[in-house]
C-alpha cells in the first residue's frame, strides 16, 4: 500500500514590510489629517478634565485650550467631507469625550464661556468699548448679508469673548442663545450659510445681552473727542426705517419721501434701490455746498452759480479697530481752495464726521 502525502501552501509574509493603508498621497494625507483630528479632541477631553480638577489654573488653560481649538477648526477643513460632523467622527471610532466635543460645539474655552471677572472703572470701559465695537462688527456684518459661517463665526466668537469679560454675564438674558448659534455655526462647514430667518434670531440673540451690557453694567464709554451737543435745536428731521434693514425701505414720518432701499451689488444685493451711503452722499453733498456758499457771503467773495459739489461715500472694514466704517471723498469743482477748506470747518456734516456727535439712544 503505497501513502501519498500532500504538502499544504501557505502564503509568504513578510513581517518586515510596511502594510499599506493607503494607495494615494491624497488617501495618506487624509488618514494623517483624521488621525491628528483624533488627537486634537484626546488632547481636549484631558485639558478639560484637568482645568476642572484644578490640577492647571486659568492662565495655563486658556491659551492651551485656544491653540487647540484652532488646530481642531484647522484640521476640520483638511479632513473635508470625509467627516461629515465631528459627533459623527467621534461614533465612528467609538470616542466617548463629552467635554471635548462640547468644547469644540462651544469654540471658546471654559474660562471665556463662564467668566465673570471684572477689574476696576477704567478697565471696565475699555471692555465696554471695545464689546461694543464687536457688537457694532457682528450686527454689521448680519446687514450687509453676510451669512457664511467662515464670515460670522469668528465675529460672534470675539462678541462672547467681549461679553465674558464683565461681573454676572453668565446670567444675561441672551448670552444662552449666543452660545446656542456657536455651536450651530461651529457645526457648519466653513462656506455653509445660515438662512435669512436664522440671520434674524441670531441678530435678537446678539442684541438682548448688549442691552445688559449698557444697563446692568452702568458704565459709559469714554469718549477719545469732544463730541458736539446742540445748545440750541433750530429743526429735526423724523425719519422711521422698517423691513429688513439695508433691504427694507425708509421714510420720513412727514409723509414728503418714501424710499425702497437695496443692498448694492458689491455688498451681495439685488442694487434695485437705495443704500445709506447714497443717502448720505445726497445729504453731505448739498449741506457742503450751502456750508461753502456761506462762506462765500461771510467774506463778500464771489462764487460762481455752476459750482459743484460731489461727494464719495463708500463702506468697508475699518483699518486698526476693526469693524465697518465710512470713508468720505468730497470733491469741489469751480470753487476757490482758500472758501472750500473754510466751509470743511464750518458745514455739520464735515464737523460731525471730524468731531463726532451726541447720539441718544430710545428703545420702547
Amino acid at each position: 500500500m503505497t501513502t501519498t502525502s500532500a504538502r499544504m501552501q501557505f502564503p509568504v509574509v513578510d513581517l518586515d514590510s510596511e502594510a499599506r493603508l493607503y494607495s494615494t498621497n491624497a488617501e495618506r494625507e487624509k488618514y494623517e489629517s483624521q488621525a491628528t483630528l483624533f488627537g486634537i479632541i484626546v488632547a481636549l477631553e484631558y485639558l478639560e478634565r484637568a482645568y476642572v480638577r484644578d490640577a492647571i489654573n486659568a492662565a495655563e488653560y486658556t491659551p492651551a485650550c485656544t491653540r487647540l481649538l484652532s488646530q481642531y477648526k484647522t484640521m476640520l477643513k483638511l479632513v473635508g467631507d470625509s467627516v461629515p460632523s465631528v459627533e459623527e467622527f467621534m461614533g465612528r471610532y467609538n470616542m466617548d469625550h463629552p467635554a471635548a466635543l462640547h468644547r469644540v460645539q462651544v469654540g471658546v474655552p471654559a474660562t471665556i464661556e463662564h467668566s465673570s471677572e471684572q477689574q476696576g472703572s477704567a478697565e471696565t470701559a475699555k471692555w465696554v468699548a471695545e464689546t461694543t465695537q464687536s457688537f457694532i462688527t457682528f450686527m454689521d456684518a448680519l446687514n450687509l448679508r453676510l451669512r457664511a459661517k467662515d464670515q460670522l463665526h469668528p465675529r460672534l466668537q470675539e462678541l462672547m469673548t467681549g461679553y465674558a469679560r464683565f461681573k454676572d454675564s453668565a446670567k444675561w438674558e441672551g448670552r444662552g442663545k449666543i452660545v446656542s448659534w456657536l455651536i450651530t455655526l461651529n457645526a457648519m462647514k466653513a462656506s455653509d450659510e445660515i438662512s435669512e430667518d436664522q440671520a434674524r434670531q441670531t441678530m435678537l440673540s446678539a442684541i438682548r445681552p448688549s442691552i445688559n451690557l449698557t444697563a446692568r453694567q452702568s458704565v459709559f464709554l469714554a469718549q477719545r473727542r469732544t463730541v458736539i451737543s446742540l445748545a440750541k435745536t433750530v429743526y429735526t428731521a423724523h425719519a422711521t426705517a422698517s423691513g429688513a434693514g439695508r433691504n427694507g425701505s425708509t421714510k420720513l414720518d412727514d409723509g414728503s419721501l418714501d424710499i425702497k432701499l437695496a443692498s448694492p451689488k458689491e455688498m451681495g444685493g439685488s442694487g434695485q434701490g437705495n443704500n445709506p451711503e447714497q443717502l448720505f452722499a445726497l445729504g453731505y453733498a448739498s449741506c457742503f455746498l450751502g456750508a461753502l456758499q456761506l462762506v462765500a457771503k461771510n467774506k463778500n467773495a464771489k462764487l460762481s452759480d455752476d459750482v459743484k459739489i460731489k461727494a464719495a461715500v463708500s463702506i468697508g472694514e475699518a483699518k486698526g479697530s476693526g469693524g465697518f466704517g465710512i470713508g468720505v471723498e468730497l470733491t469741489a469743482i469751480g470753487a476757490d481752495a482758500a472758501l472750500v477748506h473754510e466751509a470743511h470747518t464750518v458745514c455739520p456734516y464735515s464737523r460731525i464726521l471730524k468731531e463726532g456727535a451726541e447720539v441718544k439712544l430710545n428703545i420702547q
